[in-house]
């Protein structure tokens, strides 16, 4: 269970524990390399962290999230993966009150800004038709089932 032996090796042993290494301190590890990757713009790197099961959206110590690091560095092609792929919260406020929107005004990147503000647009119209067709759905007793609240009674 215990890998002990200095030559033991741990990499294809999934059955072997190492009682050295803390949980966190892989986690830790990983929210490292996901900011660095956001920041960097190696959207390879935030594709790995995505397909290996990580919350993209997870934010450090300040509360800033990847999509914080990309927009202020404005890394276009990180803000996009991680909006439409990894679907983050687009609007995650940091400790300092500031939006991945903010730090990207804030330092400038008017592409970034431009992109930020449409997927913003684009969502708010979408959750608004949505609630609408839920409203109307609601008021003629369907549960989307097909069954009306008069006729499970």
């Amino acid at each position: 269970m215990f890998n002990f032996h200095q030559f033991d090796n741990m990499k294809y042993a999934e059955e072997k524990l190492d009682p050295t290494v803390h949980e966190l301190d892989d986690q830790g590890l990983s929210r490292v390399t996901l900011m660095f990757a956001a920041t960097s713009g190696d959207v390879f790197g935030l594709q790995k962290h995505y397909l290996e099961g990580h919350d993209l959206g997870t934010p450090d110590y300040d509360g800033r999230t990847p999509l914080h690091a990309a927009a202020m560095s404005g890394q276009m092609d990180s803000v996009e993966f991680l909006l439409q792929i990894a679907g983050v919260d687009p609007e995650p406020i940091d400790r300092w009150d500031r939006t991945p929107l903010d730090d990207a005004r804030r330092f400038k990147h008017a592409e970034v800004v431009e992109y930020m503000e449409e997927f913003l647009r684009t969502a708010k119209e979408a959750e608004e038709e949505t609630g609408e067709e839920d409203v109307v759905k609601e008021a003629e007793g369907d549960d989307g089932q097909g069954e009306g609240k008069k006729d499970k009674e």
